[in-house]
């Protein structure tokens, strides 16, 4: 007959062994959970500098990066995401990127040392350097409204039509290539390509735009940005996609 000595010494080992276990079963668990990279505009940041709530916060079961800025365009959403790529690790990553209106541009400002987007009249400091305070606001306006107004003479529908061409199967044969597993959204229908506008040269994932799934989930009619309500429809939505093709 054991002693209780003997037997509360085996009690404790074996609570280690299982402690011990548990814990390794649960770093392999967090090892190989899925991560989701998400770049977009508004409709995936949250309309909100200061409080942001969007879809990518409610993908329950996946580690988040969120590349995603008020006011992004097209071009800075495939130059983020390709830099992104080339200096990570993205063999457990799937991608969703949120096409946004083709109107929007992007250039890189040398003095500054920055991007520099444009959403109509405004400008929109990159995500890295939007609070820089080394930034001379009234300087960067001067050369804001140079560009803002070549921009307005010379981008018209058919312009951004091809560069929006050049610049998805660009970022398709990028993603095939290096064999990424990806989805692309949109802001709205109008930001998706068709066979009228942009035709897509090999096959891709395509899910349908947030505005549709949100549908009349909307923070105001002045704001048809996506509420709480539209973000978690198109966070469900966008898991099934994610099951279904990747």
């Amino acid at each position: 007959m054991q002693s209780a000595l003997e037997t509360n010494t085996w009690v404790l080992s074996s609570v280690t062994f299982i402690s011990s276990r548990a814990t390794i079963i649960n770093n392999c668990f967090m090892e190989h959970v899925l991560k989701l990279y998400v770049n977009g505009c508004s409709f995936s940041y949250g309309n909100d500098i200061n409080n942001k709530v969007a879809w990518p916060d409610f993908m329950e079961g996946y580690d988040v990066i969120n590349q995603s800025w008020i006011g992004s365009s097209n071009k800075r959403i495939f130059r983020r995401t390709v830099d992104y790529i080339e200096n990570n690790a993205v063999n457990d990553t799937v991608f969703v990127l949120q096409l946004t209106d083709w109107f929007r541009d992007e250039w890189y400002d040398a003095e500054f040392d920055t991007w520099i987007g444009m959403c109509k009249n405004d400008v929109v400091l990159d995500d890295m350097s939007y609070n820089r305070s080394d930034i001379d606001q009234e300087e960067l306006g001067r050369k804001v409204k140079n560009f803002v107004h070549h921009s307005l003479l010379h981008r018209s529908t058919r312009t951004v039509e091809q560069e929006t061409f050049n610049l998805l199967n660009t970022m398709i044969a990028y993603f095939t290539y290096n064999n990424i597993p990806h989805i692309f959204t949109g802001m709205s229908s109008r930001c998706m390509p068709t066979d009228n506008n942009v035709k897509i040269i090999q096959p891709s994932n395509f899910a349908k735009p947030i505005s549709i799934i949100a549908g009349n989930n909307i923070i105001s009619t002045s704001d048809t940005h996506p509420n709480e309500t539209g973000h978690k429809l198109f966070a469900r939505y966008i898991s099934n996609e994610i099951e279904k093709n990747i």
